[in-house]
């Protein structure tokens, strides 16, 4: 039994086919909505690309002045910091159009061999500063499913998906004569 949809469908009805000749035309449909889909998709890809290739270029040229401000910003201040903190009895420099200064970010921890500080946190008897994580094996159980099968709560299930697919047809455009034909199929060589 295939999943129901989450996504809202329309109130429009399905056509009703009777043979598979109307099956076969209206997977030509599905072809040529999917290729118009394709092709509308491509015209905003396009005028996105138009819109955002300078949008981006710009960004990057402010990005770039903005952090040549703040370096030179951060210049000053190293250079004047005891003269700008009264000795360091204040880290923030207050101005008439912003301010700038110094604070200490949160702690953090830098491991450099993470598995040698395991083992030297549980040989110190510290294992509550060592996080375990269990998780299944799903594909280990898939693979042995009558050695689990008693076991409640799980089951190995697998459903049937049904599919559409319509067939590409593959064009070569002749810009000279204008006329569309299949191409040719590679003969294969002789070794």
């Amino acid at each position: 039994m295939a999943k129901a949809s989450s996504k809202k469908t329309s109130s429009r009805k399905p056509p009703e086919f009777v043979n598979t000749d109307e099956v076969t035309a209206a997977l030509g449909r599905v072809g040529e909505i999917s290729r118009e889909i394709q092709t509308v998709n491509n015209a905003i890809n396009e005028q996105v690309k138009t819109i955002t290739e300078p949008a981006i270029t710009r960004v990057a040229e402010l990005k770039e002045t903005l952090l040549l401000q703040c370096l030179g910003i951060f210049n000053f201040a190293e250079a004047n910091r005891k003269e700008l903190t009264n000795d360091n009895k204040r880290k923030t420099i207050p101005l008439p159009t912003g301010e700038f200064g110094w604070r200490m970010n949160p702690p953090s921890l830098k491991v450099s061999n993470l598995k040698k500080i395991i083992a030297a946190l549980k040989a110190a008897e510290l294992q509550r500063f060592v996080r375990t994580k269990e998780t299944l094996d799903k594909q280990a159980l898939i693979q042995e499913p009558d050695v689990v099968s008693g076991i409640r709560g799980m089951k190995i299930v697998q459903e049937e998906d049904f599919f559409v697919k319509a067939s590409e047809i593959m064009l070569e455009i002749d810009p000279v004569g204008e006329k569309f034909k299949k191409p040719k199929k590679e003969k294969k060589k002789k070794s």
